[in-house]
């Protein structure tokens, strides 16, 4: 269960060296985050016909190419009334009509991109991937096979973990029989017994990989960071569990660790993916 990010920073980063800490969604605009959502799930669907190659794959990439060009053209919406003139129809599902108008407006989108878990904490030392998601440019993966041109993301929001594996006041990690290990996202704040960000409590060496990811994103022109956490350090959570509490209607942080959760999140974006004032040689 995500939890809710009790600090945030309200508005764009100030630097693309700056995570921005986003808290639970909020949109007024909730056909435009459909939109994105659908257009996202069809680019999803195109890069699964591009690794199979063939006819697939020249059908695939005409489709990413097609919707990149929509996508930036105008913003459609779906089956939503309007006064505007710019959608018709009878309902929603098959055999609905949607006209989209580029005369009306609905304001001007960040961009397009990506959560960094949990392919990152597996892939993140990859830089063909990183050419793949983060440039236009032709990437060939492996150094096989047929070029695949980039998706061109310049969002990329990266997951601060709560995993460790080091045991603090007599307790460990309890881990999800039903979490596979590359979902267990390592946190940085492996104990409780200092809040000094630069105490050995805190390894920020940690999460490698997915780091790298967010750093070779950054170097490939992606201009805004998001950080969002799926979970507070296990030991701050009422069972010890990052995957959750055992009762799915109950918050899993304890009240005693709410200020301490927003703390580490405070820490990691003065940390990630800068250098990090705190890191020790």
């Amino acid at each position: 269960m995500v939890q809710k990010i009790i600090k945030s920073m309200a508005g764009k980063p100030s630097s693309p060296n700056t995570l921005l800490a986003k808290g639970t969604a909020t949109s007024s605009s909730k056909h435009t985050m459909h939109t994105r959502a659908l257009f996202t799930a069809a680019v999803a669907a195109a890069l699964f016909f591009v690794a199979r190659g063939g006819a697939a794959h020249d059908a695939a990439i005409a489709g990413v190419n097609e919707r990149r060009e929509f996508i930036g053209s105008f913003t459609p919406t779906f089956g939503s009334p309007s006064t505007s003139g710019n959608t018709s129809g009878s309902g929603s599902g098959r055999g609905a009509r949607i006209n989209v108008s580029p005369e009306v407006s609905w304001g001007v989108w960040d961009g397009w991109g990506t959560s960094l878990c949990w392919w990152a904490n597996v892939l993140g030392a990859r830089d063909d991937l990183a050419d793949l998601v983060f440039t236009t440019n032709n990437v060939t993966l492996h150094g096989q096979g047929r070029p695949i041109p980039g998706l061109g993301m310049n969002i990329a929001r990266y997951n601060a973990g709560g995993s460790g594996w080091r045991k603090y006041d007599g307790a460990a990690m309890v881990a999800s029989k039903n979490e596979p290990g590359w979902k267990q996202i390592a946190g940085f704040w492996e104990d409780g017994s200092s809040a000094d960000p630069s105490s050995p409590s805190w390894n920020w060496t940690a999460d490698a990989n997915q780091v790298a990811m967010l750093q070779k994103a950054q170097k490939r022109g992606a201009n805004i960071l998001e950080l969002f956490s799926n979970s507070p350090m296990w030991w701050q959570c009422s069972n010890h569990n990052p995957s959750g509490n055992d009762d799915g209607s109950k918050d899993n942080l304890e009240a005693r660790n709410h200020l301490a959760h927003a703390s580490y999140l405070a820490e990691v974006t003065a940390c990630v993916p800068s250098v990090c004032p705190h890191a020790r040689a």
